[in-house]
Order: structure tokens, then sequence, then C-alpha cells
């Protein structure tokens, strides 16, 4: 049941815009104020040790009555102070009578380290919300509630993890087996390397077998196995799909994405990215752990008029590699065409303006299928 409500609650980041936005029907006005909200608790202290356990309460009171031929729907949301609800949980609708909603320990801390970014272990604030959508013969705003609680999350005990197996660098030797990169304490894991024609696990102590985690009933799903007599079964890289691959695994949803990378890295390089036109001195762009053709970085583009004020994007820590580059000479960044040449001809570049100057999120797609790059300034 906690899984189902998780996958509600926090599977993906969306608003309800349509909520807000402004109606051409006349609407009556009403003092509509009947509406309330408030949590259990103003300040929560989470428990690593009770994950399951409820930590959190939220309550509303009902809608401001508007008349017998109106009816409201309630949704409930939560984000992190600040932030408007750009990144809320996706709405919970509540069902007719429902007029409260609990989060366990677990909950709260997904959301708040997971999902909306914060570090583990301070004191986040989170704003909730509930919302009476109405229904009738005329449009009628919503009437919406809101408060506040303080929010101190815990340090999960950091807990290594082992990647081994015919397929790995390392092979079978269980004493050498590979650490995994573990992103968040205890939870999710990472590893970018080259896999060879064979098999492979996760074992959580060096030189034992067994724990270990091995495939679940498809190539996404992980089972855990104590010893040998429970079911399981290895992981298996084909012949003729050798080569770099990301692993993304999360202990707590018992899945694990397996991918075949393009790249391990790419370098921003140019005086307009501030690196002067050294490959050694390029920007690094990481690919997503879930989508590794997806390359991210943020970089601070300027443009002083003293040399060429342009970047390209590098596949090496050499400028003889095959390079990302712009469609055309002295590419637009509002543009998201981009291209992939294997020599230094052409030697497109993207050109800063001096109203551009600031710093961006580039994000390039990397899949030939999909080729694109976008610039966002962050505010």
């Amino acid at each position: 049941m906690k899984d189902e409500m998780k996958k509600i609650i926090c599977s993906s980041l969306l608003v309800l815009p349509f909520l807000f936005v402004a109606c051409e029907q006349a609407s009556e006005q009403y003092e509509r104020d009947g509406l309330t909200l408030s949590a259990s608790e103003e300040t929560v202290v989470l428990n690593a040790d009770d994950e399951n356990a409820i930590a959190v309460t939220f309550k509303w009171t009902p809608a401001t009555p508007i008349g017998p031929d109106y009816m409201f729907n309630y949704m409930f949301q939560m984000d992190i102070a600040g932030n408007n609800f750009a990144s809320a949980i996706t709405p919970v609708e509540m069902g007719d009578g429902v007029d409260s909603i609990s989060f366990t320990a677990g909950d709260l801390y997904d959301c708040i380290v997971d999902d909306w970014g914060q570090t583990a272990g301070e004191v986040s604030i989170v704003d909730a919300r509930i919302v009476a959508q109405v229904e009738g013969p005329k449009f009628m705003y919503p009437e919406i509630a809101t408060t506040s609680i303080s929010v101190r999350t815990y340090v999960p005990d950091s807990v290594p993890l082992y990647l081994t197996g015919s397929a790995t660098p390392a092979g079978t030797d269980l004493t050498i087996a590979i650490q995994m990169n573990e992103i968040s304490n205890g939870r999710i894991y990472t590893w970018n390397g080259q896999l060879n024609a064979g098999t492979y696990k996760f074992i959580d102590n060096l030189g034992q077998d067994y724990p270990s985690w091995e495939r679940g009933s498809s190539d996404t799903l992980l089972v855990y196995r104590e010893s040998a007599e429970q079911p399981g079964e290895l992981f298996t890289i084909p012949q003729g799909r050798e080569g770099t691959y990301s692993i993304w695994l999360s202990k707590k949803e018992m899945k694990i994405f397996t991918s075949m990378m393009t790249y391990q890295e790419l370098y921003v390089v140019g005086d307009g990215a501030g690196t002067e036109w050294s490959a050694d001195q390029g920007i690094v762009m990481t690919p997503d752990p879930l989508q590794p053709t997806i390359f991210t970085a943020r970089v601070t583009l300027t443009a002083d008029g003293e040399g060429e004020d342009a970047f390209k994007i590098l596949t090496q820590k050499d400028f003889n590699g095959p390079t990302f580059r712009p469609t055309v000479e002295n590419g637009s960044i509002t543009s998201t065409d981009v291209m992939l040449t294997e020599s230094q001809t052409p030697d497109y570049k993207w050109k800063v303006s001096e109203d551009q100057n600031g710093i961006y999120d580039i994000t390039l797609e990397t899949d030939p299928d999909n080729l694109k790059i976008e610039f966002v300034k962050v505010n």
C-alpha cells in the first residue's frame, strides 16, 4: 500500500495550472474562507530507524458552501517552500468524505531529499495546500488553503555495494569487486564503465558471494538473495553487446537500469565558456543515470568582445576527436540545432553575445535519431 501511495505522490513533478487560469466567464463573488488546512506537527524530526511510521498528517475543513448545484473536488499538493508549487508532488485527488492525508518518514525523506534535492540531515520548510475545485453551472474560482511545516531529515548510513562477475573489469574474484558510486546513502547507486560479454551481480561484502542483488523477473527488477537456495539469476551481457555501460540501481525501489553509453563524459571548451581553448580545462558534461544519451552541465557563458566569445563540445580531451557543434557558423544559443562532426571541418562554434551573458544549464541529447541541445538561463 505504501509503495502504491508513493507511486501516486512522488513519481513525477506536476502542478495544477488549469486551476489558476483566468476564465472569460463571469463568476459570482462570494466570501469564501471556510477551507482551512492544518498539520498535526509544525516541526517534524524524521527517524531513520522507523521509515514506515507516520510523521505528519494534514487535515482540512470543508470548502465554503456555494449552493446545491455546486460540488467540490479536493486536491492536495506539497512542495519545498518558496517554489510556488512549481516542483510539487503529483496532485493527490481526495475522494468523497476524505479530509486528511498522512506521510511516513520515508515518504517525506524521498520527497525532500530525492525529489527536491535538499541536503539530508538539514531542516527544510515544506509548503502544503489543499485546493477545492468547483464543479457547477457557472465557473467559480477554486478555494485554496495553505500551511507550512519544518522538517529535519535524517542522514542514512552509508552502505557499500560492489559489482562482480565475468562481465566486469574485475572478473569473478569477489575480493576485488568494484565498489559502486553511492549517490543516496544505502538507497541509490550508479556506475559507468566497460562491460564485456558475460554475467554480473552485486554483493554487499567484499569476498562474500551472499547476500547479493540479482536479476528478478525482468532486466529492470532486482531480487535480494541471502543464500544460494533463494531464487534469482545473474544479469547478462550477450556476445556482440560489449561496450561502455551506465548502471543505475535503487535498493528502495528494487529496480535497475543498465544502458549502453556512447560517451562517458563530454567537455565544453572555448573562451565563451571561460575555459579558453584548452581541451584539458573543458567543463565536464555528465550523463543522466537513467538516460545516458542525455548530458548536462551548468556553465557560465560570457562575451567580452576580446576573443571569439564562442565554444564547442568535445567528446574527448582532444580537438582531433568527434565534436558537437552548431549547424551554422556562429550558432545561436537560442537554437536547439546541433550536429556531430568527425573532424574539425567545418569548425563551427556557438557564439555568445553580450546580452546573453549569464549562467546556463546546458542539456545535450546525443542520440543520433534525436540530436538536440538546449540552453536554459538560470535566474
